[in-house]
């Protein structure tokens, strides 16, 4: 306190944030063999336009 007046607020803490578990996805999605493969010519053009 300072001259009587309250500076700041006490407040209780929320609860954290529930933590998130991998793998749960897993299977509901197939990652192509080609994914990294290079883009064709013609998505690499649109890139540069």
């Amino acid at each position: 306190m300072r001259s009587g007046r309250r500076l700041v607020r006490l407040t209780p803490v929320e609860a954290a944030p529930m933590r998130r578990k991998l793998g749960r996805a897993q299977g509901d999605f197939v990652v192509p063999d080609d994914f990294d493969a290079p883009l064709p010519v013609e998505v690499l053009n649109e890139f540069e336009r």
